[in-house]
């Protein structure tokens, strides 16, 4: 095959038909078919994976055109087969494409069938072909003679009904005379009948593979056998693979149990192979005539990269915004906890010079009475030197004569002097922020000997203000930051799956 047959083939099938092609490569894997048989067992009435299938066909003609759907199959092949990005870009793109699709749907299928040595398309049709007739030849001994019959009468028909030149290729190759039941069993068997057939392909091409395949599916319906899943990725009908029951008697009854074991990927290798064997076909019997698909495959080809390329920009622009914003955060992160730490710091030396300070209070309670400190101390002085006396009271009172009452006195002046020091502290506490009060509003003029540890308390509180009100705002802000990023990082998610959903569907865009 000389001509570029499978892209000429996407070119010029009817959209309907390269929908069903592209739906099927879509929508079937590994989970829809154990979902699907598992739905068909608890509901038949149930949606079946065909009905998706169908739906989907229909749906991607009501919503593309000819040329978008050529070029989504196009790519979807390469994809599946691992080619890499293919351009569009000129009428010759669709002879490379053609050539690189084809090289690699012959080297899966050498891959995954060990009987296969060919090294062409048309190698892989022949050999389509034989493996549909071999299953049947395989199994014809253990039919009874009726069902023998009734297989035999449907392979003359089929034959008889062939253009002369196709019947002739299979006599030729046959060495045929007459088409009786023995002779026609004994090539059946052998597998001569399916070399002949298989070289019929190449005179009949589609429309004979199309036959060949429902002669194989009606054998197998008239005899009541159970087919692989090999024999079905190489029927003419990609929707009839999920759409014939037959299809999914090999995972009930294990030939089919490689499913389980292998890969999504292995199953749309299989698939992808028998939509370009079957594109192969119907390029070959088609006219070199793509009504100006090809330039429309080009030009959509473009607009489509042109708009990936636009996704991609806009996801990087919006990346590079999120990396900036969340660089601008760990510096605002950064900044508070410096706030932190200096706020700490201030909050520290405030504890200390506070300590101090009541410290002085406690031991200049009588120059605070006296209004050495400014008479607008005397009050809380008055009331911290009444508690001083009477914490002094409560540890100086009389222990007692003898040891009992010595130890019941002791007793008494640790309790009565815990007590009355419970009404020292706060009567410190007031005294000494009486004073920072006096100082930072400016008013304290005294002079008395604690007066610079006020002093220097009023600057640290003063301190301790700005501290905080940095660490608050610095808060406000890294709020805000987190926010703002949070928001990016969701547009570069709608960005991604925006990109991935335009690549996802053109095969190398993102190149």
């Amino acid at each position: 095959m000389e001509r570029p047959v499978i892209t000429d083939a996407a070119l010029t099938l009817p959209p309907e038909v390269i929908a069903g092609h592209l739906a099927l490569l879509e929508d079937v894997s590994l989970s829809a078919l154990i979902k699907d048989k598992v739905g068909s067992m608890l509901d038949s009435d149930g949606r079946r994976l065909r009905d998706v299938i169908a739906s989907n066909t229909a749906e991607l003609v009501r919503t593309n055109d000819g040329g978008d759907l050529t070029l989504r199959l196009l790519t979807k092949l390469a994809r599946i087969f691992e080619l890499g990005p293919i351009a569009f870009v000129a009428p010759r793109s669709f002879s490379d494409a053609n050539d690189a699709i084809a090289a690699a749907a012959v080297a899966s299928l050498r891959a995954s069938d060990r009987a296969f040595k060919g090294a062409t398309i048309q190698d892989a049709v022949q050999h389509s072909v034989e493996a549909m007739f071999g299953q049947v030849g395989k199994r014809f001994d253990d039919l009874s003679a009726s069902e023998q019959s009734d297989i035999l009468s449907e392979v003359r028909r089929f034959i008889e009904q062939l253009p002369h030149a196709e019947q002739e290729a299979i006599r030729a190759r046959l060495g045929l005379d007459s088409l009786s039941d023995d002779y026609l069993k004994k090539v059946l068997v052998s597998g001569a009948l399916a070399s002949a057939f298989a070289g019929a392909v190449s005179i009949g091409g589609f429309g004979f593979y199309m036959g060949a395949a429902s002669l194989v599916a009606t054998i197998a319906g008239l005899a009541g056998l159970t087919l692989p899943f090999a024999f079905y990725t190489t029927m003419s009908s990609l929707v009839a693979v999920v759409a014939n029951p037959l299809f999914f008697l090999p995972l009930v009854l294990g030939g089919g149990v490689w499913l389980f074991h292998g890969k999504d990927s292995e199953l749309k290798r299989k698939l992808a192979v028998n939509a370009v064997v079957q594109l192969a076909l119907a390029g070959a019997a088609a006219e070199s005539c793509t009504d100006g698909r090809d330039a429309r495959v080009i030009e959509e080809w473009r607009e489509a990269r042109t708009a990936a390329q636009g996704l991609l920009r806009t996801q990087r622009d919006v990346e590079r915004e999120a990396t900036n914003r969340k660089a601008s955060l760990g510096a605002l992160e950064s900044a508070r906890h410096t706030a932190e730490d200096a706020m700490s710091r201030s909050e520290d030396r405030r504890k200390q010079l506070f300590t101090q300070l009541t410290d002085a209070c406690r031991t200049d309670a009588e120059g605070l009475a006296a209004g050495r400190w400014g008479s607008e101390l005397c009050a809380t002085g008055l009331s911290l030197r009444a508690a001083l006396k009477a914490h002094e009271k409560a540890v100086e009172a009389p222990l007692g004569k003898g040891f009992i009452r010595g130890l019941t006195g002791h007793f008494k002046r640790a309790v009565g002097g815990g007590a009355a020091w419970v009404a020292v502290v706060p009567a410190s506490e007031e005294a000494a922020n009486a004073a920072l009060r006096l100082e930072l509003a400016g008013t304290l003029t005294a002079t008395f000997p604690a007066v610079e540890i006020v002093r220097t308390l009023g600057r640290t509180e003063e301190r301790l203000a700005v501290d905080r009100a940095a660490r608050d705002d610095l808060n406000v802000q890294v709020k805000r930051a987190q926010s703002e990023l949070h928001a990016y990082e969701q547009q570069v998610l709608r960005a991604k799956e925006s990109t991935l959903a335009a690549q996802s569907i053109y095969w190398g865009l993102e190149d």
